[in-house]
C-alpha cells in the first residue's frame, strides 16, 4: 500500500454529510464493474470469442483482452460470483501485459477528504487458470491480475495509490480440462490522501515472465469495486496524548457534575498497547475522588455515529478489592442541548481485567441516561444533539479500592453498520431458543439493560440462541467480516466445562453443510482470552473466514474458503451457544452484529489452545482475521504468562525474562499466515504469545495462545526421544567432562547425569 498513513485523532471529528452525498458514499463508483455492457464502438478493441470487437463502457483498453462465459471451456466448473453476470474479463494471446483504466470523480467528498476523514475501498474477484491441455505452452504458467487506484489532485498529479493483487499459483484441480484454477475475493482499504479529487483505476493482467510468449494470458478479473466512505472518529495514541488528560471529581459519585475537578498527570506508554502506545493512569493517592480519562474542547459534530458504537480497549493491573460503590457508568458524553451543556452517561460491557479487552456501548437512546446515572433515558433527538455538539468525553478510571493502574487505547466512534444486527432495545426481535431453555426479553439496570434472557431447564440438552430470518439467506457480503456479540453467563469460572458447554459456540448451516466455531477457553487464571462465564458481560469478535477454529460438524474437517462462501450465500441457521455448564444456569445475549467491519482474530498453535513443544523445535502460530481490510498483525509476549506486562515482538525475536525462553520469529505483521518461532531455546517453561489485529479504521482486537516448552533430560542426539541410543552416548562419555552428556553442568559425566537421563528414559516430545 503506497498511501501515507495518518492518525484520525479526536480533535478532527466527523463532518456532517448531506442526504445527496450520503447516497454517493459507500456506493461502487466504477462504471460497468462486471464487464457486461457491450457497445460496438470504434477504438480500443476487446476481442470476444467469435471475433466480436467491442468497447466496455468507460474502460479505455491498452492491448488485447478476451471475455469468457462462465460455464464454458475454462470456466466449465467454476460458477460466477454473486452478481458477476455471465462474463469474466481475461487475457488473450498477447506477449505483453494488457491494461484498461477509467477515472472516477471523488470531488463530491472533497470536504471529508481534506479533513482527513475519508476512507476508500478497492475490491474485485481476481484469479488465474492453468489448462491441462488444448492450450500449448501455458501449462504451469503463473499469470496474475493487478488493480490499482491512483489518486490525483485537482492538477491531475498523482499523490498516492492503493493496489490489490490476485493469486498467481493455481493448484486446485476442478475438471479434466483445467489442471488448476484459483479465483478469490480480494479487497483493501486505506485513507484517501488529502487533496485527492479523482482516482484512476487501472487493471493490468500480467503474463508470467517465465511462460511462453505465445501462450494465452489466463489472469482474470470480475466485479471490480471502488468506493469512498467516512472514517470513524478515532484516537489511537500512537503519536501522543492528543489532548487527553485525567481529572477527578470530588465525591464518590460523579454523576450529574459537569467536569469540575483538577487535572492530574498521566503517562503515554510507548509499547504494550493494542498495538503500540496507550494511555496509562496510576492512582497514587487514597481519597474519595473519582478519576477518569478526559478529552474536550470546542464542540464538534459526530452525529454520523448515531446508531453505531463507541468502542475502546481497556485493562487494569489488578481486579481484587472492587470499589464498594463502583459507578454504574463507564463513559460520559457532554454536549449542547438547546444551548445548555448536558451529560449523557453510558455503561459498557463488563469491567476491565488484567488483559486488554474491548468495551463498547451502542449509540442508541436506551443505553444513555441524562445528567445522572439513574436519570431518564435519553431520547433519540437528545443523543443526536449531543453527538452533533460533542464537547467532552470521559472514560472511568477507578474500579478498585487502593492503588491501581488503568489503561485505555483506541477510543473510536463507529458509524452504524449495514450488516444484520440486533440490539434488543424493545423486544426479542424474532430470536428463538433451541433445546431446553426458556427465552424472554429483559430490561434491567446496569450494562446492556435491554437484552435476551435464557433460563436453562437443565434437562440434558445444550441450549442455543437462534437468529431470526433477518440474519439468514444470502449473507455472502459477510465473508471475511466479523460476528460481534455480548454474552453473559452466571456460571462460575470454576464450573465451566472444558469445551465451554456444548462444543460449538457459533453454529452455521447453509448449502447442505454445517460448520461450528469452537471457542477456546484458554488456561489462564481469569479463564483465558475468551471467558464466557463468571457472571460478567463478555465481548466476542469472531472472524467469518476459514481458520482452525471453524470445522465441519461431525467430521472436524477444516472449512475451505469456497465452502464458507457457499454456506453464507444460502445461510439457513445461525445459532449462538448459551450452555456453559452441566447444571442450572442462565445466560444473556446482546448487541449481535453479523458481518461487521470490527477487527477479529482467532489464533492457534499446532491446532490447540495450549501447545507442547520441545526446546529448540519450530512452532507455527496460525492467526486468521476478519473485519474491514487491510488488517495488520503485531505480536507480543506476556511475561510471565497471565501477567499485566506485554513485551512487543519485532523481527529480532524475543526473550522472556520470566522463563528464560528465547526465540527467533518469522511472519510478523502478515495476516492469515503463520508466525514461525524458529527456536524456543534450551529452557523449559511456558510462554504466552499474543496476536493483535488492527484495521484501517484504527480499531484493534487481540487473542493469545500458550506454548509450553518441555525439555527431555538425556536427549543427546536431539531426536526428541530418550532411548538406548542416548544411554549409549552417555555411557561412552562416563567419567569424562564431555559437554553433551554433562546434563547438570557440574563438569563431569557421572551417576547424577545418568539419573537424570533414566528419569526421562522412554519419553518423547509431542
Amino acid at each position: 500500500m503506497l498511501i501515507p498513513s495518518r492518525s484520525i485523532v479526536f480533535a478532527l471529528g466527523i463532518l456532517g454529510v448531506s442526504v445527496a452525498q450520503a447516497e454517493t458514499f459507500n456506493a461502487n463508483l466504477i462504471e460497468n464493474p462486471s464487464f457486461e455492457q457491450f457497445m460496438p464502438l470504434p477504438g480500443g478493441p476487446v476481442v470476444l470469442e467469435g471475433g466480436l470487437k467491442v468497447d466496455l463502457n468507460a474502460w479505455i483498453e491498452t492491448g488485447s483482452f478476451s471475455m469468457d462465459l462462465y460455464g464454458a471451456m475454462f470456466w466449465n466448473d467454476y460458477p460466477a460470483p454473486l452478481g458477476g453476470g455471465d462474463w469474466v474479463l481475461i487475457g488473450d494471446f498477447n506477449a505483453g501485459d494488457p491494461s484498461m483504466e477509467q477515472t472516477v470523480d471523488i470531488s463530491f467528498a472533497s470536504a471529508e477528504i481534506d479533513a482527513g476523514v475519508a476512507m476508500c475501498s478497492l475490491e474485485a474477484w481476481m484469479g488465474s487458470i492453468t489448462p491441462s491441455g488444448g492450450d500449448s505452452g501455458s501449462i504451469d504458467q503463473d499469470d496474475i491480475a493487478h488493480i490499482a487506484a491512483h489518486f490525483l489532485d485537482a492538477a491531475q498529479i498523482e499523490i498516492g495509490a492503493l493496489q490489490i493483487d490476485g493469486p498467481s499459483d493455481p493448484t486446485t484441480a476442478i475438471s479434466p480440462v483445467i489442471e488448476g484454477t484459483f479465483s478469490e475475493f480480494v479487497s483493501a482499504g486505506a485513507p484517501v490522501p488529502i487533496g485527492a479529487r479523482s482516482a484512476r483505476i487501472v487493471i493490468t493482467l500480467e503474463r508470467d515472465p517465465d511462460g511462453s510468449p505465445t501462450a494465452f494470458n489466463h489472469a482474470n478479473v470480475d466485479l471490480v469495486g471502488f468506493s469512498v466512505r467516512l472514517s470513524p472518529f478515532v484516537v489511537d495514541f500512537e503519536n501522543g496524548t492528543h489532548g487527553w488528560s485525567v481529572i477527578t471529581l470530588f465525591g464518590m459519585q460523579p454523576c450529574g457534575q459537569q467536569g469540575e475537578g483538577v487535572t492530574e498527570m498521566l503517562d503515554l506508554q510507548g509499547e504494550g498497547g493494542v498495538p503500540g502506545s496507550y494511555l496509562s493512569y496510576t492512582e497514587l493517592t487514597q481519597n474519595e475522588d473519582i478519576p477518569f480519562f478526559c478529552a474536550g474542547g470546542d464542540p464538534r459534530d459526530i452525529a454520523d455515529a448515531f446508531g453505531g458504537f463507541i468502542r475502546y480497549e481497556r485493562r487494569i493491573d489488578a481486579v481484587s478489592n472492587p470499589v464498594a460503590s463502583t459507578p454504574t457508568w463507564d463513559v460520559a458524553l457532554q454536549g449542547l442541548i438547546n444551548g445548555e451543556m448536558t451529560t449523557l452517561f453510558g455503561d459498557s460491557v463488563g469491567r476491565p481485567t488484567t488483559r486488554w479487552l474491548t468495551s463498547r456501548i451502542p449509540l442508541i437512546p436506551d443505553n444513555w441516561r441524562v445528567n445522572a446515572c439513574d436519570g431518564p433515558h435519553a431520547t433519540e433527538s437528545e443523543l443526536i444533539e449531543v453527538l452533533s455538539n460533542l464537547a467532552e468525553i470521559r472514560i472511568n478510571a477507578e474500579y478498585r479500592n487502593g492503588d491501581e493502574t488503568n489503561d485505555i487505547d483506541n477510543v473510536i466512534f463507529l458509524p452504524p453498520s449495514s450488516a444484520p444486527q440486533s440490539t434488543f432495545d424493545f423486544d426479542t426481535e424474532g430470536w428463538g431458543i433451541i433445546n431446553d431453555a426458556v427465552l424472554s426479553w429483559q430490561d434491567t439496570p446496569g450494562a446492556n439493560p435491554q437484552c435476551l434472557y435464557a433460563e436453562d431447564l437443565h434437562l440434558g440438552d445444550a441450549y442455543f440462541f437462534e437468529a431470526p430470518s433477518s440474519f439468514l439467506g444470502d449473507q455472502s457480503a459477510a465473508f471475511g467480516k466479523t460476528v460481534e456479540l455480548d454474552f453473559l453467563s452466571n456460571t462460575p469460572l470454576a464450573n465451566t466445562l472444558p469445551d465451554g458447554g456444548a462444543g460449538a459456540f457459533i453454529h452455521l448451516v447453509g448449502g447442505g453443510m454445517t460448520i461450528n466455531y469452537l471457542l477456546p477457553l484458554g488456561t489462564g487464571a481469569a479463564g483465558g482470552d475468551y471467558p464466557i462465564a463468571g457472571n460478567l458481560w463478555r465481548y466476542h469478535a469472531i472472524p467469518l473466514t476459514p481458520c482452525p477454529a471453524w470445522t465441519h460438524a461431525g467430521t472436524g474437517d477444516p472449512v475451505t474458503e469456497s465452502e464458507f462462501m457457499t454456506i453464507l450465500t444460502s445461510l439457513s441457521s445461525f445459532w449462538i451457544r448459551g450452555e456453559t455448564e452441566n447444571g442450572p444456569e442462565f445466560g444473556r445475549l446482546d448487541n449481535v452484529v453479523f458481518g461487521s467491519d470490527a477487527p477479529s482474530i482467532a489464533i492457534s498453535a499446532q491446532g490447540a489452545v495450549t501447545s507442547l513443544a520441545c526446546a529448540g523445535d519450530p512452532i507455527a502460530l496460525d492467526a486468521c482475521t476478519g473485519g474491514y481490510t487491510p488488517i495488520a498483525l503485531s505480536w507480543a509476549i506476556e511475561s510471565p504468562p497471565d501477567s499485566y506486562n506485554y513485551i512487543e515482538i519485532d523481527a529480532a525475536g524475543f526473550t522472556d525474562p520470566a522463563t528464560g525462553l528465547t526465540a527467533d520469529v518469522q511472519g510478523l505483521g502478515t495476516p492469515n499466515v503463520a508466525m514461525i518461532i524458529n527456536d524456543l531455546g534450551a529452557h523449559p517453561g511456558t510462554v504466552r504469545l499474543r496476536a493483535i489485529a488492527s484495521n484501517a479504521y484504527g480499531s484493534s482486537t487481540s487473542a493469545s495462545v500458550e506454548v509450553s516448552v518441555t525439555q527431555l533430560h538425556g536427549d543427546l542426539n536431539n531426536d526428541n526421544t530418550v532411548d538406548t541410543a542416548d544411554l549409549g552416548a552417555l555411557l561412552g562419555q562416563f567419567g569424562s567432562s564431555g559437554p553433551d552428556a554433562d546434563l547438570n553442568n557440574d563438569g563431569v559425566v557421572d551417576t547424577a547425569d545418568l539419573g537424570l537421563l533414566l528419569t526421562d528414559f522412554g519419553s518423547a516430545c509431542p
